[in-house]
């Protein structure tokens, strides 16, 4: 009767210190939530004051064909029309074209303040002014500082720009056709307040919303990530080998992960996208920092998962013993830690990916939409910034996950077979691996890639 007592009081003894842990695991659960709704808090406040305020922020390289046409016309009547040229030889009998084209030079340079912007664009700009695209490169679009000085239009960029004139508008005669070339530099446009440059720009709206995004999320998923590896490693600290500790593993591991992003990402920044066109003087003052900020937390928080992936792939793989018929709980416990964590840190490093991938596509449409991008468009029938290289930046951060991807879920599934092969209806373990999850697994890698090619065909869907 006494041991029947000692036994129910074990077991009492027992269940209460269980419910404690669970308790107590609760509560820390509840403020590793707190902590991280703080920092999204915390970043958010941040991101919106780095990213909007004060104002002054944006600016753009204007296109005024007006202006443009004014340079080009008085610097050639000052210089005796000495650069204009015939595009094609023609006979002596047309040399009367020569007084004809200088009196059309003066009197279209006469016509540029009285007409208006579509009778302008008409006659004097449509098919007849373009840049000269052997000399114009990407370079020259950050190649050049633009003032801080408020709302005040400063001198931009150098471009060459061709002018052809086939007709006078002053003799109602065909002449030529003659061929102007001269360099124009345009001005900068100094937006005073944020607001004016969204009115004019609304695609710039979501681009800030997701930068912002990303100063509250990043924090909060780096806080996150190092939660979740700290608690694995305190769950699972025995079962590594025991010559070398689990915290040594994982520096290594931290070290190895770092190395390979650094690796991968130089790699493909020289060989994709140097040089880079997403400068401060584009049309944003403060890209430089925020685009440096935002890369050094999305790449310290894809190093973190891809420690924690390391970690899984490290993992001893449970073999068939002759002298062993089961699994124990400890084994099982492992597995189903690892999975958990492996799913936690997929789940976070692609939710990561994918807001970098829209962020940058969201960049690329809106930034296609300035003037003068639009007028380079127009005129090379292609962009410096080709919605492609939003593709190419998703398939490439899809490669960097896959890299660390496939060989932690290798090991999981090779430490399921183990079990299975120990213990063939072992009930312990939370899901066994089929073929749909590892095709779900693949979906979630890609998600940065199909994330990007959603948003392509909105973006088409939109302007259209």
């Amino acid at each position: 009767m006494d041991n029947t007592q000692d036994v129910s009081k074990i077991e009492t003894e027992n269940a209460a210190n269980k419910t404690d842990k669970l308790n107590k695991t609760e509560r820390l659960t509840s403020r590793q939530t707190i902590l991280l709704t703080i920092l999204a808090v915390i970043g958010f406040t941040v991101g919106t004051l780095a990213v909007l305020g004060p104002d002054r922020l944006f600016h753009e390289i204007e296109y005024e064909p007006a202006e443009i046409l004014d340079s080009m016309f008085k610097s050639e009547i000052n210089e005796k029309f000495v650069h204009l040229q015939p595009i094609d030889k023609f006979d002596s009998s047309r040399m009367v074209d020569e007084n004809c084209i200088r009196d059309e030079i003066v009197y279209r340079d006469s016509l540029l303040s009285r007409l208006d912007d579509s009778s302008l664009t008409r006659m004097l700009v449509q098919d007849q002014l373009f840049l000269n695209k052997d000399s114009f490169s990407n370079e020259i679009l950050i190649k050049y500082s633009h003032s801080k000085k408020i709302f005040r239009k400063e001198p931009g960029p150098l471009f060459k720009w061709d002018y052809y004139i086939r007709y006078s508008y002053k003799h109602c005669v065909p002449i030529g056709p003659y061929h102007l070339q001269r360099w124009v530099s345009p001005n900068v446009q100094l937006f005073k307040k944020n607001n004016e440059f969204f009115s004019e720009y609304p695609g710039f709206i979501l681009w800030s919303l997701l930068v912002i995004l990303q100063f509250a999320f990043f924090p909060a998923f780096i806080a996150c990530t190092i939660m979740l590896i700290n608690n694995f490693m305190k769950q699972n600290k025995n079962a590594f080998a025991k010559k070398e500790k689990i915290k040594l593993r994982t520096t290594k591991y931290i070290i190895g992960a770092t190395v390979a992003t650094i690796l991968f990402v130089t790699l493909s920044y020289f060989v994709f996208f140097c040089p880079n066109l997403v400068t401060s003087g584009l049309f944003y003052n403060r890209m430089n920092g925020i685009l440096g900020t935002i890369s050094l937390l999305g790449g310290i928080t894809g190093v973190l998962c891809f420690t924690g992936f390391l970690l899984i792939s490290g993992a001893p793989i449970i073999d068939k013993d002759g002298n062993k018929n089961y699994v124990s709980a400890q084994e099982v416990g492992v597995y189903n830690n690892m999975n958990t964590l492996f799913n936690n840190l997929l789940l976070i490093s692609s939710v990561v990916l994918c807001i970098m991938v829209l962020t940058t596509g969201a960049f690329y449409s809106a930034i296609n939409k300035l003037e003068f991008i639009q007028k380079i468009i127009d005129d090379f029938d292609n962009s410096p910034f080709a919605y492609h290289f939003v593709l190419l930046f998703a398939s490439l951060l899809s490669v960097l996950l896959l890299i660390f991807f496939v060989p932690a879920k290798l090991r999981l599934v090779a430490m399921e077979k183990g079990i299975m092969e120990v213990s063939p209806y072992e009930d312990r373990i939370e899901k066994p691996t089929d073929l749909f999850d590892i095709l779900r697994g693949l979906l979630v890698v890609g998600l940065p890639v199909i994330t990007g090619i959603i948003h392509y065909f909105f973006d088409l869907f939109i302007n259209h």
